[in-house]
Parts: structure tokens; C-alpha cells; sequence
């Protein structure tokens, strides 16, 4: 997001002063959560469908600190697959066909108390299995060794 500037940093909303204000004395998700609760829910579903790459795109950044270009960039040097398992990423979730192959951005949880990433401690692209894979291990190398090791122990013992 970068250094605010002083007219930035006089316009902080009342709801999060952390964020920056969008409209009406709020933050973007909760000004947009206030003006969906005002429409048509299948409005909003229209609308979001018409927009999702661009929806993408802001909760990358947001969450994550990668710009789309960034997100392509990684995309492009992983060749369109998962830096563990190396299946091909979907970049679309499809109804039915489940998130276990849709893109997830691996970062480092250590790196940053919050639950939004602020884009250094980012590691990679993940399939979604290879990505809860990791986080089920708590991101731990020592204890991923030790569930290779007991695999190999007991396929050899078959």
C-alpha cells in the first residue's frame, strides 16, 4: 500500500481508523457491506459475477500485498502450476468441481500478527490442497520430515 500522505492520512475512516476512508466516513468493506445490505441481493450476485477478476484482484491486494501484476508474474514463473505438487492451477472457482485446485497465495504466518499479509512474507502459489496441507503441519519443515519419514517407514513395511 505504501507511505500515506498527509491529505491520506487526514481521511482514515471512523469505523477501522487504520484503513483509509472510502465514502461516507468508512472503510471499503464496510462501506460496500452497508450499500449491499441496501440492494437487491441478486443485483449484487449479478454485479459480482461481472466483476470477479476485478474482486480477485482487490482481495490479493488487500489481503496479501500483491498487485495483479505481481500475482501474474508468480504465475507465469511457476508455469500455471502449484509450487508443491505441480498439478495446474484453476484460477476460476466453478460450482461443483471444489477449491482443491484453485489458486492460494502461501505466505509466511509468522511474519505479520494480523490475518492480512503485508505482500514480503509471501512465498508462493498453492493448489488448495498443498496450501491446508502445509498449514495442517503449522508451516513446520522439521515435523513435514517427520511425516515423510514415517510414510516411507510404513510403504516398506507393506
Amino acid at each position: 500500500m505504501g507511505k500515506l500522505n498527509k491529505y491520506q492520512l487526514s481521511r482514515r475512516c471512523d469505523c477501522h481508523p487504520e484503513r483509509e476512508h472510502v465514502a461516507k466516513g468508512m472503510c471499503g468493506p464496510c462501506y460496500y457491506r452497508q450499500h449491499r445490505q441496501k440492494t437487491n441481493n441478486a443485483q449484487h450476485i449479478k454485479w459480482r459475477l461481472e466483476h470477479l477478476d476485478q474482486l480477485k484482484g482487490y482481495i490479493r491486494e488487500y489481503a496479501y500485498g500483491i498487485s495483479p501484476q505481481r500475482f501474474a508474474e508468480m504465475l507465469k514463473s511457476q508455469r500455471g502450476k502449484c509450487a508443491v505438487c505441480d498439478e495446474i492451477l484453476i484460477l476460476e472457482t466453478t460450482a461443483g468441481k471444489g477449491r482443491s485446485k484453485t489458486v492460494h497465495i502461501d505466505h509466511d504466518h509468522t511474519c505479520c500478527s494480523e490475518r492480512i499479509s503485508c505482500g514480503k512474507c509471501v512465498r508462493g502459489l498453492l493448489c488448495g490442497d498443498c496450501n491446508r496441507g502445509l498449514g495442517s503441519f503449522h508451516d513446520d519443515p522439521i515435523v513435514l520430515l517427520k511425516a515423510i519419514e514415517y510414510l516411507l517407514k510404513i510403504s516398506f513395511q507393506e
